[in-house]
């Protein structure tokens, strides 16, 4: 779940080339971007997503001389936006994935002060501190039919999308766009976080993955940086709290000192790490 069909700089190269090397087959898949949509879209994405992988996949391999598949023993993975649609492809898909690998996921808990408080000065890596949504309005203009996928660049100061997220955190307002209630985030941070779910609408719900059934998760291998400022580390921790306590197998590894994105270089885990999810996910693959 790259949220692109290229292997750009976001895709976890290391586990693609592992997967790949272990006999797995990869598909790279976009989904909705947020505004004018909301992650209902996401999840309508995710349902054709797999309908398509069920039902049409391998007649469209068979159709151009490729080797079939086994759709009935699919993994899912995704990094920080993208694992938080591989939480919800284990909530919505109508193949279950065997297992799961969240990669500094969004997701784990939306309800946090990270999310529905705003911050007051620069705190994500290059990203800067916006005195106004100037810069952000070919975004929030859009009309509500705009249907957006993918960005032209990666680079935050060419393309706004690359830098709305931490935008959206800055002004609390991530949990408004997620899911289309605006000032959801300002009601929720009225309130102590162990009292906010009790208070989330009906219909946003479905939209996370902590209030769902955990024993609807498949087993889930965790990566996570312990010094991530755009998706907290502590999302993650409790995200496999939460797993373990329902009986799901989960494995959780933090890397030391490791930003957002910190798998896009070289670190000196890889190898080991690499091995360690792939020898998870075929334990959980017949």
């Amino acid at each position: 779940m790259g949220g692109n069909r290229q292997r750009n700089a976001w895709c976890p190269e290391w586990l693609i080339d592992g997967a790949l090397n272990a006999g797995f087959a990869v598909a790279l898949a976009e989904y909705t971007l947020l505004v004018p949509k909301n992650a209902h879209e996401i999840i309508a994405d995710v349902k054709d997503l797999f309908k398509f992988v069920e039902t049409d996949l391998n007649t469209k391999l068979e159709a151009v001389g490729t080797q079939r598949i086994d759709t009935s023993n699919i993994v899912v993975a995704g990094t920080s936006a993208g694992g938080y649609v591989a939480y919800l492809s284990s909530m919505y898909a109508s193949i279950k994935p065997k297992a799961l690998v969240p990669i500094f996921a969004m997701g784990g808990n939306y309800l946090s002060d990270h999310y529905v408080v705003p911050k007051t000065e620069q705190f994500f890596l290059e990203i800067p501190f916006f005195p106004s949504d100037a810069y952000f309005r070919s975004i929030l203009d859009l009309p509500p039919t705009a249907h957006v996928t993918n960005t032209a660049t990666l680079d935050p100061t060419k393309d706004p999308r690359i830098a709305f997220y931490p935008y959206t955190l800055q002004t609390a307002t991530t949990l408004d766009f997620i899911t289309g209630i605006p000032g959801l985030s300002k009601q929720l941070a009225q309130l102590p976080e162990e009292e906010r779910a009790a208070v989330v609408p009906a219909s946003a719900i479905p939209l996370f993955p902590q209030l769902a059934d955990s024993t609807s998760f498949p087993p889930t291998f965790f990566l996570h940086g312990d010094e991530d400022t755009a998706v907290k580390v502590e999302e993650s921790r409790a995200m496999w709290q939460k797993l373990v306590d329902a009986g799901v197998e989960c494995e959780l590894y933090e890397k030391k000192g490791a930003t957002h994105g910190f798998d896009n270089a070289m670190w000196e885990e890889k190898d080991e790490v690499t091995k360690r999810v792939v020898k998870f996910l075929l334990r959980h693959v017949e």
